[in-house]
């Protein structure tokens, strides 16, 4: 037997779906869902009992760390906030290694998956931007060691995450176990909020982010590995982005097996007693018995 929703849970369904359905931005810095994950929103916010507060299909992305020296000012142009947060507070201290706030900067971010064949000529201006590239001739070189606190530019492949309130404990552990059974085996609930989220994680420092002391905008990447590499890592990439994809349909195929068929079975069952089933069994027994007598018949003549 389903219990009543809560009010808190209905108001709170109502105001996120208002937003989804506003012509307007959302609180991310993206503004709107991606467009890959959209489907498996709709699925889940066709549900009485979910709705989702957070997602991200999954992204390819290059990003510059945050400044780490607590004195160092921080240009206007440089901030930007992580997109695909469901929120627009973003603030990261000082002293986080690999805080993209404070300064941190992405130089590279698609949800869309990465081209199978890149030309070695495009590789920088792919994975590092409009930023300049200062490549040395030597390949073992040292660590520039002019700014207070290197700061060092990251690959990185992050896979779905997606965030969902659940009217219950036992609705959320039902969406875990199509999570954990698609492949999102990091997947956990706390409370109602169940996050469903995998270790397809790739993230490789790949450069250094160089910045004149004097000039902010005087800045370039001193990239730490070879084009050879980065394309490798582009690969990888791509790789996961096809598994990522397959897990993900595979999660909304669970879902709906789950929440939207079974249910309605289990339902149809519950609902029947025990004189009615008989019934339904002997009627069933009856056509099959005249089912039978029609082919024997139609066989002797």
């Amino acid at each position: 037997m389903t219990l009543p929703l809560s009010s808190s849970f209905v108001e709170r369904k109502r105001q996120i779906l208002a937003d989804l359905a506003s012509p307007g931005p959302d609180l991310s810095p993206k503004g709107r869902p991606d467009d890959q994950i959209l489907p498996v929103l709709e699925l889940i916010n066709s549900h009485e009992q979910l709705v989702t507060t957070s997602s991200c299909a999954g992204r390819v992305a290059v990003y510059v760390e945050s400044k780490h020296d607590a004195g160092g000012s921080v240009p206007a142009n440089d901030q930007l906030d992580i997109v695909g947060s469901s929120s627009s507070s973003n603030n990261v201290s000082n002293n986080n290694v690999g805080g993209k706030g404070d300064g941190g900067r992405w130089l590279f971010v698609s949800h869309d998956e990465v081209r199978r064949h890149i030309d070695i000529n495009d590789v920088d201006k792919l994975v590092f931007g409009n930023v300049p590239v200062h490549r040395m001739v030597q390949d073992n070189h040292d660590i520039v060691t002019a700014e207070s606190f290197p700061r060092f530019v990251h690959f990185k492949f992050e896979p779905m995450i997606l965030h969902i309130l659940c009217a219950s404990p036992e609705i959320a552990h039902t969406v875990q176990t199509a999570a954990l059974a698609a492949g999102f085996r990091e997947s956990g609930f706390n409370g109602t909020i169940l996050a469903v989220r995998s270790s397809l994680h790739l993230d490789a420092p790949i450069g250094q982010f160089i910045t004149n002391d004097h000039n902010h905008h005087d800045q370039h990447v001193l990239p730490l590995v070879s084009t050879h590499y980065l394309r490798t890592v582009l690969e990888m990439a791509r790789q996961r982005q096809i598994e990522n994809k397959r897990r993900i349909d595979r999660f909304a195929a669970a879902m709906q097996e789950l929440l939207f068929d079974k249910p309605q079975r289990d339902r149809l069952q519950v609902q029947e007693s025990k004189q009615e089933r008989w019934n339904r069994k002997r009627e069933e027994g009856l056509r099959r018995q005249q089912q039978l007598r029609h082919q024997q018949q139609e066989q002797s003549e």
